[in-house]
């Protein structure tokens, strides 16, 4: 650190928010706060972006979506961007070891974008340059160049994961885990001590197809029976093994280089086993790359004014300063690692998203700087689920709107939250980021007043057969309008006589809701000795709503599932208890009368994804299709902003999504005639922004003319601005 009135040297460039560190959290920050509007310089000390998501680690990007296990929680905004472009682009999957150059070449792209954006690789920050508790500026060495560079800025967001940045300023911070007693967590230590996560070395294999023998250098670490790796499965090893950890016990910025040997002798001691000791069908393998480059799970954690804790992330708190969302596991590994006799990893599922407050992303103690990724303010019991990039990714969207706002009101991140977090909230809603509960109420939206039609919408139908699901319970959520008076399950039974089943209706708020207590109704049917069957239950509604149909069945019934995951449904089944047991596929049923739930006053409800209702427009079957907005009165116009469905229910780890909207074009009605104001042709994602000629107008269509692989429309959200109204910080 180095006190402002002592350092003598020039800046080689000033800027309203300076982000340190290029991986997921820092890249989403340094875009976002680009597009609105800031000067912005992203420092990065490695020649590629991505952090531990880049080809040099090659850790793929989780989040709260489980990795497409999870419905409805993926990551949106600046990362599914550029998610849905790797996958465009790239042959390979987005899967552990398989991550390759194209990934980078996307993240630096899309940081290329943004012109003004300034990219420092190869730079490391070395040193803060403080006004009392305010960092003023900071130096850095480019390894490359040889050069130090020394930078200014209003704003700083450390996303370095270390916190190279925030520890030279004296932010205050944490490291190691909290004693059990400090905030009453179940997880934590009786005692507080020093241990982290490890890190872990990741490696990659190909079929040669003929034998290749192996021989470890005399250095490398020796497992020569299955014993040495207790619980460490290594039967599916193409794409390398995340247990290979080293380092909890040590200090993994300090002995660092020595954690990184360590795991290059286990790495090759685990190759050595696979390949010379017990069949592992491994004689035709060579490895294709080895990573050098470990990838850090933990180090320093800054404290803000609040630490995200256990008790939160577990009972799912909705904070009124909520900013960003998370979802995976608490998933926590020994600190011994590899070296660790019992499991490489305790993972507790939780059965909600949480939120995470912007309390947590900015410094108690220096007043100008924000953070995000895995050194956010958060106990280390917590951290357990914080930790996941795409989580990491959507602070620092977060990151970027506060510091947008900042700039903008001239105020503290701490003022900006507590002055302005409503305007922060619709900013990021704006930018297609999700706050689990917030609803879209951006002043500037003209279609949040508009009156909406469409040619048609579709039906909810589920009814193709494919697979017989047995469990104590099997639960079906569906969306429901009132009316709704009977349901048929096809259920399979392989009982030699008929028998009595019975089904109940449990009405939940949100489709993470479990059922809970007593069903609003329980209706009973009789089940021949088949093995599927239609079964109709009456069960009657008469309250707009979503609801479980729950089915106990005795040993020997079950309850028929199809691939097919509509949006707005979900799946689960119960052996011992109903926490987050949510399940692939949908359950098959059918109604009466048919259920209708995609209806076109879904694109200006306030939600862009599935959460209280379906809350999406879909067409009946055959293109092209339309929907149009009617204002309450003549507009100028001068965005139009598309929400497209790009499968909420599966993942981005291999292909693009088949349901997105590729070809549209939007249509305005001026003076009685229609005109064509945009055309969007070959489209893969989700978020399309369509800036037009300003034209004055009441109705606003578009024309949906092809879709990547499905026969229907599905627009999720339409927004429209006035010109210019979009791509400000304010809302």
């Amino acid at each position: 650190m180095i006190k402002a009135e002592d350092y003598k040297g020039g800046y080689l460039e000033e800027y309203d928010l300076l982000v340190v560190g290029g991986g997921i959290a820092g890249v989403s920050c340094a875009i976002q706060a680009a597009r609105l509007g800031l000067r912005v310089g992203l420092v990065q000390n490695r020649p590629v972006l991505g952090g531990n998501s880049s080809s040099e680690i090659r850790v793929p990007v989780g989040g709260a979506d489980e990795g497409g296990g999870r419905r409805y929680a993926r990551e949106t905004g600046v990362l599914e961007e550029i998610r849905l472009e790797d996958r465009a682009r790239n042959h390979s999957p987005h899967w552990t070891a398989d991550i390759n150059s194209i990934w980078d070449l996307v993240l630096l792209e899309w940081v290329k974008k943004e012109r003004t954006l300034d990219l420092y690789l190869n730079t490391h920050c070395r040193t803060a340059i403080m006004r009392g508790s305010r960092i003023e500026g900071m130096i850095c060495h480019q390894q490359s160049s040889e050069r130090e560079i020394a930078l200014r800025a209003t704003l700083f967001c450390d996303c370095s994961g270390d916190g190279q940045l925030a520890f030279d300023a004296g932010a205050e911070f944490r490291m190691g885990r909290e004693a059990r007693a400090e905030f009453n967590e179940s997880l934590a230590p009786e005692q507080a001590d020093s241990y982290t996560l490890g890190n872990s070395l990741l490696f990659k294999v190909v079929d040669v197809g003929r034998p290749v023998p192996f021989t470890p250098p005399a250095w490398a670490r020796d497992f020569p029976t299955d014993d040495e790796l207790p619980h460490r499965h290594h039967g599916h090893f193409r794409g390398g093994e995340w247990w290979i950890e080293f380092g909890g016990t040590l200090d993994t910025i300090k002995d660092a280089e020595a954690i990184r040997e360590e795991l290059v002798r286990c790495q090759l001691g685990v190759w050595d086993h696979i390949k010379n000791h017990g069949d592992h069908g491994a004689a035709n393998l060579a490895i294709e790359w080895m990573g050098t480059v470990p990838g850090k799970r933990e180090s320093r954690r800054f404290v803000g004014d609040y630490l995200l804790n256990e008790h939160d992330v577990r009972n799912a708190r909705f904070f009124e300063d909520a900013v960003a969302f998370g979802g995976w596991w608490i998933d926590h590994h020994p600190p011994k690692g590899i070296f660790e006799p019992g499991p490489p990893a305790t993972m507790i599922p939780l059965q909600k998203l949480y939120t995470i407050p912007l309390r947590s992303l900015y410094s108690k103690n220096i007043e100008n700087l924000l953070f995000a990724g895995r050194n956010a303010s958060v106990t280390h019991a917590a951290f357990g689920t914080t930790r996941l990039m795409a989580t990491g990714g959507v602070m620092g969207l977060a990151c970027g709107v506060a510091a947008a706002i900042a700039v903008r009101e001239k105020c503290s991140p701490r003022e900006a939250g507590r002055k302005h977090i409503r305007e922060i909230q619709q900013l990021l809603l704006r930018h297609d980021a999700f706050i689990p509960g917030v609803r879209n109420e951006d002043p500037a939206d003209l279609a949040l007043g508009a009156e909406v039609r469409a040619s048609s919408h579709a039906a909810l139908k589920v009814e193709l057969a494919e697979r017989l699901e047995q469990a104590p319970a099997l639960a079906q959520l569906i969306p429901v309008e009132p009316g709704f008076d009977k349901v048929e399950l096809l259920l399979g039974s392989s009982l030699q006589t008929e028998i009595e089943v019975a089904a109940e209706l449990h009405r939940v708020e949100g489709l993470e809701d479990h059922p809970d207590g007593k069903p609003q109704q329980r209706a009973t049917a009789k089940l021949p000795p088949t093995q599927k069957c239609w079964v109709e239950f009456p069960l009657e509604v008469n309250e707009r709503g979503l609801y479980w149909i729950v089915l106990r069945p005795p040993e020997g019934v079950g309850w028929w599932r199809a691939e097919a995951a509509p949006p707005g449904t979900q799946r689960a089944d119960c052996r011992e208890r109903w926490e987050h047991q949510w399940r692939r596929g949908t359950l098959c049923f059918r109604t009466t009368p048919a259920l209708r739930p995609f209806g076109p006053a879904n694109v200006n409800n306030g939600f862009a994804r599935p959460w209280n209702w379906p809350n999406i427009w879909i067409s009946e079957p055959g293109l092209p299709q339309w929907i149009e907005l009617r204002l309450p009165e003549e507009k100028t116009l001068g965005t139009v902003v598309l929400t497209f469905d790009t499968n909420f229910a599966g993942s981005l780890h291999h292909t693009l999504p088949n349901e997105t909207v590729s070809d549209a074009d939007v249509l305005a009605e001026a003076a009685g005639v229609w005109k064509r104001v945009a055309e969007i042709r070959g489209n893969y994602q989700r978020r399309v922004v369509l800036d037009i000629e300003p034209v004055k107008t009441r109705v606003v269509r578009v024309v949906v003319l092809a879709a990547r692989g499905v026969a229907e429309a599905r627009i999720y959200e339409i927004r429209l601005y006035e010109p210019g109204r979009f791509h400000e910080a304010r809302a």
